[in-house]
C-alpha cells in the first residue's frame, strides 16, 4: 500500500508535450519560488481552446495571487478560495472572484470557524453545475484527500470530478503510519479510483521548502510528505460509478445485521424467561 501511494506522486504515468508554469513568487533567504503550478495544453484537454468558457478553481491563496492572476491573463474565469485569510469576499479584479470558504469531505464549520463545502456543493453555489473545470488548483493542507474521498469513496453528494480536466495538487501525506492507518487506507482507495477515472500524473517535484525525507514500510527509498504534482485526465475512464459509497453501505448493512441479531437474542431470552 505505501509503495503504491508514494509511487503515485513520483512515477509519471503519462506525459505532456506542451507544459508551462503559471504564477509563483520568490521569497525567503534562498529566494525559492513558491505558488507556481504546472499546466498542460495538450489535447484532448481543452484549456488551450477554451477561450471565454475557461474556468479555473484555485484553493489555497495565502495572499499569493500570482497563479490566479496568471490564469486570468490566460483568459480564464478564476474563482479563488481561502477561509484562512483576512480578505473581502467578492470580486478582486476583472475575472477573479474571491470566496471565503474552503473545500472538504462534508459541509461544516471547522474548529477554526472556517466554512467548508464539498466540490459539488461549491459548483452548485457558484452556478457552475454541468460546466467543465479546466484546472483545479489545490494547496489545501490535506483538503485534497478529503475532496477525493468525498467524490470517489463516499455515497453523499453529486459526483462532479469527471468535469475536471487537470489538477495541480500539493499532496500532503501524514507522518506516522502507525497512527494514521485509516488515512492511508482511504488515500490508497482514492488514488486507485482517481487512476481508474483516467487521471494520469505527468509532472512532479518535491516541495521546495520541506527538505526532510522519511522511510515507510515497503518503500525502498526515503520519501517526502509534501509533493507538487500535475494530473491530467487523458486516460480511459474505467471507474465503476456504483463503487462510490459501496464500502459505507456495506458497513451500515453489517451494523444493521448485528443489531438485528442482538435484538433477536434479547427477545429469545425474554421468551425463555
Amino acid at each position: 500500500m505505501f509503495r503504491y501511494l508514494f509511487d503515485w506522486p513520483e512515477v509519471p504515468t503519462s506525459s505532456c508535450k506542451r507544459m508551462f508554469k503559471m504564477g509563483g513568487l520568490a521569497s525567503g533567504k534562498d529566494c525559492l519560488t513558491d505558488g507556481d503550478k504546472h499546466v498542460c495544453l495538450d489535447e484532448p484537454l481543452s484549456l488551450a481552446a477554451a477561450h471565454d468558457d475557461c474556468l479555473i478553481y484555485s484553493f489555497g491563496i495565502n495572499y499569493d495571487w500570482s497563479f490566479d492572476e496568471a490564469a486570468r491573463a490566460f483568459g480564464c474565469e478564476v474563482h479563488s478560495f481561502d477561509p484562512s485569510i483576512d480578505y473581502p469576499e467578492g470580486r478582486r479584479s476583472d475575472g477573479i472572484t474571491f470566496h471565503h470558504f474552503g473545500i472538504g469531505r462534508q459541509k461544516h464549520v471547522n474548529i477554526f470557524g472556517w466554512q467548508i463545502y464539498t466540490l459539488d456543493q461549491i459548483m452548485d453555489i457558484l452556478g457552475h453545475k454541468g460546466r467543465t473545470i479546466h484546472y483545479l488548483k489545490m494547496d489545501a493542507e490535506g483538503g485534497e484527500f478529503d475532496m477525493m474521498a468525498q467524490q470517489l469513496l463516499d455515497g453523499d453528494g453529486e459526483f462532479v470530478l469527471d468535469k475536471v480536466e487537470q489538477i495541480g495538487f500539493e499532496v500532503h501525506f501524514k507522518l506516522d503510519p502507525n497512527l494514521e492507518m485509516a488515512f492511508y487506507r482511504r488515500a490508497n482507495r482514492s488514488v486507485h479510483a482517481l487512476r481508474q477515472l483516467g487521471f494520469n500524473m505527468v509532472h512532479w517535484e518535491y516541495n521546495k521548502v520541506v527538505k526532510e525525507r522519511y522511510l515507510y514500510p515497503g518503500v525502498e527509498r526515503p520519501v517526502s510528505l509534501l509533493y507538487e504534482i500535475l494530473l491530467i485526465k487523458n486516460g480511459p475512464d474505467r471507474w465503476d460509478r456504483s463503487s462510490r459509497g459501496r464500502r459505507e453501505r456495506q458497513v451500515i448493512a453489517a451494523l444493521a445485521k448485528k443489531a438485528l441479531t442482538l435484538t433477536r437474542s434479547l427477545v429469545a431470552g425474554k421468551i425463555r424467561a
